[in-house]
């Protein structure tokens, strides 16, 4: 759409700008779209000279060439790190960053064999594909030191079990840069080929999450003046604060509670079959969460109940489902994995978890060594925003 907010696409390795044709299509008429043939592929030329510095210096001059700002950047694979490394160079030109299945390759990761070119015509410059893998196997550390100089919204899209990027190397990448978070498709690496519906819906909630900005911020307001209390309190570890977050009042008001659930619907997985809520806190967000998305529920106690039905799950049936973990607040995801693998002996499969409040003190990172993607809806730092603004 001429005249909308502008979506410029990058693909992988080796690629070409067809392979957005979908994604095209599902945002042409919200958005003014730009999909380039990176440098020795698809219809651009065979300059000879290739590595993601160069095809990033491409993308800021063809952005300065037609004069574009607030561009949304998407990046596909070595895409994405030529969309990582312009985020960090130029950022004052992007609104938003979409990294698909691709943070910027790390020190010590994994390394790939590069083989001979194929014999017969091939549809991009093999050097191409010699240059940036030789990049991957030897990354430049800064790549991925510098993930906290981005400094507009990110959303990764992950591919799942199938992806050949960890887990939690994404996870991680989302706790490096400042506002980012973390979708999972399982799809493997080609997310938009592979899933294409679920792609794009995952990019059209971010591309209108502006929309939607100033609900949550006032939600979070709401969350931060319900329950961070002042006064003098005795913590468990036995010391004494002046402040003290009480989840339990935001779980207790019918009202702010619906409204958190009418958002957290939003980031339940496509294909789930059963919300699981954790004793105790996840017990009343899971049922009014049920509601929204119209999913059984199951109540999931720490241990088995020894009489009656002596089930540790009550409610839907878990055996042979897709089950989605609910929790209301998450420091370590301690119980979360605890729950996980108790729900998976018990014949679930359980890849994701979603809470209300994620408070970042490791909880994501840890959950994803464990094979569970976390999605939240809040994090401590918008609290504390919140908590700032209403302050001044």
């Amino acid at each position: 759409m001429a005249g909308g907010p502008v979506v410029v696409l990058l693909h992988g390795l080796p690629s070409a700008a067809e392979t957005w044709a979908h994604t095209m299509a599902g945002l042409a008429a919200t958005h003014h779209l730009y999909a380039l043939d990176q440098r020795g592929q698809g219809r651009s030329e065979h300059p000879g000279m290739y590595s993601f510095e160069l095809m990033r210096d491409d993308v800021l001059g063809f952005v300065q060439f037609l004069g574009l700002r607030d561009v949304t950047l998407v990046g596909h694979s070595a895409g994405g790190t030529v969309a990582c490394l312009v985020a960090q160079e130029r950022p004052g030109w992007l609104s938003r960053l979409v990294l698909e299945d691709s943070p910027p390759p790390w020190p010590g990761g994994r390394r790939y064999e590069i083989p001979e070119r194929p014999d017969g015509e091939l549809d991009h410059d093999w050097a191409v594909f010699a240059s940036l893998m030789a990049q991957v196997n030897d990354p430049d550390p800064a790549w991925w030191a510098r993930l906290d100089r981005i400094a507009v919204p990110t959303l990764l899209i992950h591919g799942g079990a199938a992806s050949p990027v960890p887990a939690d190397m994404v996870a991680a990448a989302v706790a490096r840069i400042p506002d980012a978070r973390m979708v999972t498709v399982e799809a493997g690496h080609q997310v938009h080929r592979n899933q294409p519906e679920e792609f794009l819906a995952a990019l059209r909630a971010f591309l209108t999450a502006d929309d939607q900005k100033d609900d949550l911020d006032e939600l979070a307001r709401e969350v931060d003046a319900a329950c961070r209390l002042r006064g003098e309190f005795l913590l468990r570890s036995g010391r004494t604060a002046t402040e003290y977050f009480d989840k339990y009042r935001f779980e207790a008001d019918p009202v702010l509670l619906d409204a958190l659930a009418a958002r957290l619907a939003a980031l339940v997985p496509a294909g789930t079959e059963v919300l699981a809520g954790l004793e105790m806190g996840g017990i009343a967000v899971v049922t009014t969460l049920g509601r929204h998305t119209g999913l059984p529920c199951a109540f999931v106690r720490k241990t088995a109940k020894e009489y009656g039905t002596a089930r540790l799950a009550e409610g839907a049936d878990v055996t042979g489902r897709r089950v989605l973990v609910v929790e209301d607040v998450v420091t370590s995801g301690g119980q979360i994995a605890i729950s996980t693998r108790q729900l998976r002996e018990l014949g679930a499969t359980v890849e994701d978890a979603v809470c209300v409040i994620d408070r970042e003190e490791g909880g994501a990172a840890a959950l994803a060594a464990d094979g569970i993607t976390l999605s939240a809806l809040l994090t401590r730092s918008d609290l504390d925003r919140a908590r700032a603004g209403t302050d001044r």
